[in-house]
């Protein structure tokens, strides 16, 4: 149970065996009228229905972060990451993904401008991409929001008269461990198993390693974590129970979170 590769198979052995669920994807649909504006809209339950009208706006997931690559929030804040899919089904005008036509509401009544931490994002959306008629796009926005504050809909305005929002959905808390086990648990597909199988995470997998072994300063917390899964606990409720040791210079929890949350980084684009 030393090797990186077994403590990974672990984890999703008990990710796997989780019983929670994401919540799906919301879409708004519109319609245009005769000079290209946006008309009315309607809700879906998910992102695969047909396309029945002019243009979509989905958010396909949500997830909140304390950093983004070098950025950090400001204390009390949270990002707020959103996955989108941007689909033209009959304008005949491309519609455009500069950041700037993005905002997003709150249950706070704010309306938050694009984050310019959305610019350290892998696939953050551009102004050099537009989505020709017939054409989808998906890419991803960071907005910065209060700790709390329940994100509701992202706006889209492209000034040209194209208005569509979309209900956002709960937000996955990345940087906890539950939040973590919640997205892992929607990954069982073969793209997902080479994400992980191909070691993206060796800096974090090292730190946790060295840590683990015999006279290690976690090597006790990761015995009991260890036990406490194969006597049926969950990952979330046995790291809570067993990974306490701080020594000042290392803490095992912080060491076993961040491998989980380098493995959702390297592996989000792969796995949803």
């Amino acid at each position: 149970m030393n090797t990186s590769l077994t403590r990974v198979m672990y984890l999703l052995v008990a990710v796997f065996l989780a019983a929670a669920a994401i919540g799906s994807c919301t879409t708004y649909e519109y319609g245009d009228d005769d000079d290209g504006s946006g008309g009315s809209s309607t809700s879906s339950g998910t992102g695969g229905t047909q396309p029945t009208s002019d243009f979509t706006l989905t958010v396909d997931s949500a997830m909140t972060k304390d950093a983004i690559g070098p950025y950090t929030v400001t204390p009390g804040n949270q990002y707020v990451v959103l996955e989108i899919t941007l689909a033209n089904h009959s304008v005949p005008v491309a519609l455009g993904t500069d950041l700037t036509y993005f905002s997003m509401t709150t249950a706070g009544s704010l309306v938050l401008s694009i984050s310019t931490a959305s610019g350290a994002l892998s696939d953050v959306c551009r102004a050099d991409l537009d989505v020709a008629q017939g054409g989808s796009v998906s890419c991803s926005l960071a907005f910065e929001a209060p700790v709390g504050d329940t994100p509701t809909e992202l706006l889209y305005d492209d000034f040209t008269g194209h208005t569509p929002n979309a209900p956002i959905p709960p937000p996955v808390e990345l940087t906890l461990c539950l939040g973590m086990e919640t997205r892992m648990h929607a990954w069982e597909n073969a793209p997902c198993a080479h994400c992980w199988e191909q070691d993206p995470c060796p800096n974090e997998m090292w730190d946790l390693n060295e840590a683990d072994l015999p006279g290690g300063d976690c090597e006790a917390d990761h015995v009991c974590w260890i036990d406490c899964g194969n006597n049926g606990g969950g990952m979330c409720a046995c790291a809570d129970q067993c990974l306490t040791t701080n020594t000042g210079v290392v803490d095992c929890r912080d060491l076993y979170d961040a491998v989980w949350a380098c493995l959702v980084e390297h592996c989000l684009d792969t796995c949803t």
